[in-house]
């Protein structure tokens, strides 16, 4: 029997999760597609729920982690910003696991272990915001602002074209208002 590893589960049940939903995937299937039994498979996950947690938790890191590695590179504030959300908005294009599991999430499950991912993703985009808007304020280059208030603010509108963007009715000018919707909140900010 070949040998295998639970990073070759995850990617293969994010294969079939992203292809056919929750729902319809079953652990059978994805033991088939591995080549080993259903019983094999417990030995690597508790259940079906866990599996697909662990294939979401796999996509939020590595996304999470391109996002760092973008911004990481910047040396100002302002470009650290912009690698964050253009950097967050252009991922899903080259991933579309991301796309079906994370933004059209097709299963009906317990939201408490994707809030919890999402909240380690919002702490890292807050956290690069927020030394966005002190530096620029304290540099006298933005006006004085609630700095919680703004980072909610800009978090909510890349939600939103987030959604946009990758939803089933995308045309190519949603990505053109998303750019706008980032230079309008910069420009607003300028004193």
């Amino acid at each position: 029997m070949r040998m295998i590893k639970k990073e070759q589960i995850i990617q293969e049940a994010t294969r079939l999760f992203a292809q056919f939903g929750y729902k319809k995937t079953t652990l059978d299937d994805i033991a088939q597609a591995m080549g080993m039994t259903r019983g094999n498979l417990y030995h690597y996950v508790e259940n079906k729920e866990d599996l697909y947690f662990q294939c979401v938790e796999m996509i939020l890191v590595n996304w999470r982690d391109a996002i760092a590695e973008a911004t990481k590179q910047q040396t100002n504030s302002m470009d650290r910003v912009r690698a964050l959300l253009f950097t967050s908005i252009e991922y899903p294009k080259t991933h579309p696991y991301f796309v079906s599991l994370i933004l059209e999430d097709p299963c009906n499950i317990s939201t408490s272990y994707f809030e919890e991912k999402r909240v380690s993703f919002q702490e890292t985009a807050e956290e690069v915001l927020k030394e966005f808007l002190h530096d620029g304020i304290y540099r006298g280059i933005l006006r004085e602002v609630n700095i919680d208030h703004t980072v909610r603010y800009i978090l909510a509108t890349h939600k939103l074209y987030m959604f946009m963007i990758y939803s089933k009715e995308y045309d190519e000018s949603s990505m053109q208002e998303y750019v706008d919707a980032v230079d309008l909140i910069y420009q607003g900010l300028k004193k």
